[in-house]
């Protein structure tokens, strides 16, 4: 795929069969390697640390393309520049949603645009960063071909919805900050 430089190598998409487009999906650590969260998780998660956790999102789907394509990524460094590289992250994903079988994906373009700019408006003054916290928005699409994958292929169709210690944990601490960010910035 050289016609567009932001595809990021993603010709290992393209196969010769079918058969070996979806033989990742009979690896065990294929299965190990995606990360699948509910909407609600996924939102309260973002939301509740202020868009941080979105950089740990980032981080796992790297890691999941990294296994499928058993490359030497920097998951880490790609989570951490999240809106550089979600234009590659959501190609991949929903080309690999349309091995599986899926009809009508969403424009990964215009997602990953919007996710660029609403994470860059925690920069804004005044109360308009608080728009950034939807930077969550354009990855439910996202999220939502990765469950129906990982549905499709290995389980019964239930996304866990419960949340951990440490995502509890972490959701309070993060509330708290929230909450003072709000009082302290109303005085």
């Amino acid at each position: 795929m050289t016609e567009n430089k932001l595809d990021f190598d993603l010709d290992f998409l393209e196969s010769k069969s079918n058969k070996a487009k979806n033989n990742y999906f009979k690896d065990s650590t294929f299965k190990e390697a995606f990360y699948e969260i509910s909407n609600t998780k996924l939102i309260m998660l973002s939301v509740f640390t202020l868009g941080f956790f979105e950089i740990y999102w980032f981080y796992r789907q790297w890691k999941f393309i990294e296994k499928v394509k058993n490359l030497k990524l920097t998951p880490w460094a790609r989570g951490l520049f999240a809106p550089l590289f979600a234009y590659s992250l959501f190609k991949y994903i929903f080309e690999l949603s349309k091995d599986a079988g899926e009809k009508q994906t969403p424009s990964a373009g215009w997602l990953a645009a919007g996710y660029f700019i609403l994470a860059s408006m925690g920069r804004f003054p005044g109360w308009a960063w608080l728009i950034s916290i939807a930077s969550f928005w354009p990855l439910i699409p996202v999220q939502n071909h990765i469950n129906q994958l990982f549905n499709k292929k290995y389980s019964n169709g239930a996304t866990s919805t419960t949340f951990n210690w440490k995502e509890v944990v972490v959701m309070i601490i993060g509330g708290i900050i929230l909450l003072l960010a709000l009082f302290g910035g109303s005085s």
